[in-house]
């Protein structure tokens, strides 16, 4: 995640979008191709960048599941959405 927050931080700052991070400081090792998960992450933001043209907030949070053996991570943002009909 810090990873790419790098990459978007000046987008963030350009579109008047403030950051909420919410992550746990120790998560689990994670077997997982990062480059992927870091396109992922990356597409989403972009996403939320681009649904907010007036300024909004960014929520990042990551937390470990133990009892199924996950770590979940959200991105949420309070831009326009989809339209019901799509």
């Amino acid at each position: 995640m810090e990873r790419c927050l790098r990459l978007v931080r000046h987008k963030l700052d350009l579109a008047n979008i403030q950051l909420r991070l919410g992550l746990e400081p120790e998560l689990p090792p994670l077997w997982a191709d990062a480059a992927q998960l870091e396109q992922l992450l990356l597409a989403l933001v972009i996403n939320a960048i681009e649904a907010m043209p007036r300024g909004g907030t960014l929520w990042l949070r990551s937390r470990s599941l133990p009892e199924r053996r996950e770590i979940e991570l959200q991105v949420q943002d309070d831009g326009v959405g989809i339209p019901a009909e799509m």
